[in-house]
């Protein structure tokens, strides 16, 4: 039973939440907050009193529910349509609050800070010219498509019933991805004189800076969370203290392709059907693909993340998947028509699928173009943006964010509310310049189908016996590359590891030489292996003409001989003038079960180098694709 303090706490919360995601008018808010310091004593006490209201007083369980909280809002604001309060004085607190913090959390080491006053001074006049450029209107704008009402009402249910009971409820998850960007490369860059460098920190990052601003609005913009937490967590990765937690997996030099595979193979090192939400971002590789082919690849490689992300939960509406344009393509690539394709082809296939999608570069375009000197919102013509940039992607996601939690409210109109889960159903088929019209209804109930039967049957996705990939899984420098592949290799003849995290070369496994080699082997494996991964680059010029690698798989069961199951060779040269990641995948079918051992040699036979980027051995259980 709840003490009489805690149903009250609780209430706040769930006010307060219902205030803020259904956005009231600001008439509303002030008439319920009656922000007139004579008349209530500060904002939480007058939140506290309008939660107990009669129109909000029922038993505290119910504000859990979606319906509840947006029944009780209809009430109190006798009907009136809600609309966007980003300008409220509540909304504006917590969003200075959240980036005074993201300062210090960015430089957060001792001495750097050497004047705190002209710093705050800084972060205060910064903070007020970004919300006069960054307003509702340009706001607006990077609203590109809304998602189904049903998946935001889950959305909805996860964050009430954190805040009901936190103890019980995790916070919600959002795991984002990207390339370098997304990580943070060059993040700290500023006008304020704080020390500047090129290597990505995640605390200086939008992702970051985004889980702070969603829990300032949603713990009252306070920083103080004292009354939800107990005395500790129970999941040092999901603090009780956060109503959100952001977990950012970026990758530098990843596109959709790469990142497509990386989702496929489990190799960002989590369960991924922890997640609420996925925030896809591989724009700023993606845009630098070449015409042609690569490109057609890249846009179903696009849509393919989306579908696989959707598919962690194959019963559930969750999780949302929000794809994110970021930077300004077309002042990077110099042509603004070539430059908008990502940011097009994003809107008609996220649209197509139903799926949500955001656009910071188009929140911001018109500004960028009418002052190029000016970098408050986006340096002009930078693939890699910084401090200021990564604070306005971070607001552009909570505004929508919240937005979607307004269209959480129509859910039960919907006639699917009360059937059973997934209700928002599977995407239709996956746009391909082939798709005919008369094929769609087939391909959609035949994908649905398949998608059921990943539901009943309970079917995992894959699952690795061995995995590397540099820059992730533990090698994220030269010397964690060469562990990774020397604890399972029997023979490294003419290979090495070499590069650095961020700054070029990055790290990777070369062949330096006709005729190198090196063989891993993996023994007495405790489940079977039927995929095969190899993650590479194709480049240009004399130093990768005629690259060639062969590669050979050889598989054995118990004390038995060796059996070739696999035989082939990869390129790596190209006639792009650009370096590009390619991804090969090998079907090895059923011989190498568990208790099997598998071997496999790599031989450069063609040219002086070739460059490995990750290496995987893996178990797929489904028969199916998402696609």
């Amino acid at each position: 039973m709840k003490s009489t303090n805690e149903v009250k706490t609780v209430m706040r919360h769930r006010y307060l939440l219902c205030l803020v995601l259904t956005f009231a008018v600001v008439q509303f808010l002030h008439h319920i907050f009656s922000l007139d310091e004579e008349k209530g004593g500060g904002v939480e006490r007058q939140v506290q009193r309008a939660a107990m209201e009669p129109s909000c007083s029922n038993d505290v369980t119910n504000r859990t529910t979606v319906g509840s909280v947006c029944r009780c809002l209809s009430r109190s604001a006798n009907g009136s349509l809600p609309y966007g309060i980003w300008n409220h004085a509540y909304v504006q607190k917590s969003i200075r609050e959240a980036a005074r913090a993201s300062v210090f959390d960015c430089w957060s080491w001792d001495g750097v800070i050497d004047d705190v006053n002209k710093t705050e001074a800084w972060i205060a006049n910064i903070t007020d010219h970004m919300l006069h450029l960054l307003n509702v209107h340009r706001l607006k704008k990077s609203i590109k498509t809304r998602a189904n009402p049903l998946v935001l009402e889950r959305i909805f249910q996860v964050i009430l019933r954190r805040l009901a009971d936190p103890i019980h409820n995790p916070p919600l998850k959002i795991a984002v991805f990207g390339g370098s960007v997304t990580a943070g490369f060059r993040s700290r860059a500023n006008s304020m004189g704080l020390r500047e460098n090129v290597n990505s920190d995640v605390q200086c990052t939008w992702a970051y800076k985004l889980e702070g601003l969603l829990n300032k609005i949603f713990l009252g913009g306070s920083s103080s969370t004292e009354d939800i937490q107990p005395a500790e967590s129970t999941k040092k990765d999901m603090p009780l203290e956060k109503v959100v937690v952001v977990k950012n997996y970026a990758v530098d030099g990843t596109d959709s392709t790469i990142g497509t595979t990386m989702l496929e193979y489990n190799l960002f090192g989590s369960d991924m059907s922890e997640y609420d939400i996925f925030i896809p971002s591989f724009g700023a590789n993606d845009i630098q693909a070449p015409k042609g082919l690569v490109r057609n690849i890249l846009s179903e490689d696009m849509q393919k993340f989306n579908r696989l992300a959707k598919a962690q939960r194959p019963c559930n509406d969750l999780p949302l998947v929000m794809q994110l344009d970021d930077i300004l393509g077309d002042s990077q690539l110099q042509m603004v028509r070539e430059g908008l394709r990502y940011s097009r082809e994003m809107v008609a296939t996220t649209s197509w699928a139903g799926f949500s999608s955001v656009s910071y570069a188009d929140a911001v375009r018109d500004f960028v173009y009418a002052n190029p000197s000016d970098s408050t919102l986006h340096e002009f013509g930078q693939l890699h943006p910084g401090f200021n940039f990564h604070t306005g992607v971070a607001w552009v996601l909570a505004y929508n964010f919240l937005e979607g939690m307004v269209d959480a409210c129509d859910a039960g109109s919907l006639p699917e509310h009360d059937k059973e889960e997934p209700r928002a159903g599977f995407p239709p088929p996956m746009l391909r310049d082939d798709l005919r019209t008369e094929e769609v209804l087939s391909i959609w109930k035949m994908k649905a189908e398949e998608n059921s039967q990943l539901c009943a049957e309970n079917i995992t996705g894959v699952s690795c016996v061995y995995s590397y990939i540099a820059s992730y899984l533990g090698a994220n420098n030269a010397r964690q590359v060469r562990r990774a592949i020397a604890k399972v290799a029997t023979n490294i003849q003419g290979w090495e590891a070499i590069g650095n995290p961020v700054k070029k070369p990055r790290r990777t496994w070369v062949a330096n030489g006709f005729n190198s080699t090196f063989t891993i082997q993996l023994n007495d494996f405790k489940m079977p292996i039927n995929r095969m991964l190899i993650l590479f680059i194709k480049s240009y010029g004399p130093k990768w003409k005629d690259s060639q690698l062969e590669v050979v798989v050889d598989g054995k069961e118990n004390k038995s001989s060796w059996k070739n199951l696999k035989h082939f060779y990869l390129s790596g040269e190209h006639n792009t003038t650009t370096s590009i990641n390619y991804s090969h995948r090998v079907d090895l079918e059923d011989f190498l079960q568990a208790g099997s051992s598998v071997r496999v040699t790599f031989t450069l036979v063609g040219g002086n180098t070739f460059q490995i980027n990750g290496i995987a051995l893996c178990h797929d259980a489904k028969s199916i694709d998402y696609y």
